[in-house]
Formats: structure tokens, sequence, C-alpha cells
């Protein structure tokens, strides 16, 4: 029989903070932002892209800007255990309507940041 697992409390500030980061900021604050919740070397990957470390990430949130200018996204329920987490999550618009829902499945580092996401969603005009 295997020892307990440890109950670790779920990451839901580092899951906060990160979401967060997508919203409109100056790159300083977004990178800011990544070094709390972050860890080095981060992978993102979505319907559009792979994306390593930082200043990828950072690129890529600002094309995401741009294209919804003032959006962000909203944690609705979080699920974790043995270092990865299950987050479900709205994308709103500026004034808070959601544009459409998803989900993203991460590993979280040994020192609490996370240090890969990949996110889940309709990628199909509707």
């Amino acid at each position: 029989m295997s020892a307990p697992v440890p109950n670790r409390s779920q990451p839901t500030d580092t899951l906060a903070t990160y979401a967060a980061s997508w919203g409109p900021l100056a790159l300083e604050a977004r990178l800011a932002a990544f070094e709390q919740c972050l860890a080095g070397g981060f992978v993102y990957t979505d319907p559009n892209i792979r994306t390593v470390g930082y200043e990828e990430l950072a690129a890529y949130m600002e094309g995401f800007q741009q294209q919804v200018p003032g959006g962000g996204f909203i944690n609705r329920d979080v699920a974790s255990h043995h270092d990865v987490v299950l987050v479900h999550w709205d994308m709103i618009g500026p004034d808070g309507t959601v544009l459409g829902p998803g989900a993203s499945f991460g590993t979280v580092s040994p020192d609490g940041r996370l240090a890969s996401m990949t996110g889940f969603y309709d990628s199909e005009p509707r």
C-alpha cells in the first residue's frame, strides 16, 4: 500500500493571477504577473498555437487583446491533484458578457507555479 498523498491546497490564487494576466495589461504588468504564477520555460498550447516562455506567451496574449479588446477570462471551477490542474473558465468581453466557455489542463511545478497549460475551446465560428 502506498503512502497517502499530502493534501495540497488548490492553486486557486495562482490560477486567478494567470487568468488575470490575459486581461488588458501593459507588458511590464503582464510579465510581473507571469513571475508570480508561471515557472520559467512555461509552455502554453491551445488549438491555435504552442508557446514556450514568457515572451512568446505575452505576444500571444497581446494578439488576444487586439482581437477582443478588454477581454479576459474568469475561472468557474478548479480541480487539482498530484501537481495537475483542470480549470473550467469563461472568456468574457470588456463588459463581463460571457463570450464562450472552455477548459484548461495544466501542470504545477514544485514551487507551486504553473509549468504548463493546455487550453480547450470551440475554435470554430458559430
